[in-house]
């Protein structure tokens, strides 16, 4: 006989960073004295969201699983 159970867990979300970080291939190609990290409230809300679609596509990629949202 073969039982089968669903065991239900709590996880933690993500973590939200508090900044992002400079390219090094733009950085090597521009001030050496610019910057390394920027405080996401100094990025502006399209290049935010542009971040974020791109983190959800990696990690279901990651994950090997299709993104619900894309139908």
């Amino acid at each position: 006989m073969i039982m089968k159970a669903n065991i239900e867990v709590t996880i933690q979300p993500f973590s939200i960073p508090h900044f992002v970080i400079r390219d090094r291939k733009a950085a090597a190609c521009g001030d050496p004295d610019a910057e390394a990290a920027f405080e996401l409230s100094s990025v502006d809300a399209t290049t935010l969201s542009a971040l974020c679609d791109q983190f959800r596509a990696d990690v279901f990629k990651q994950a090997g699983k299709k993104d619900p949202r894309l139908k």
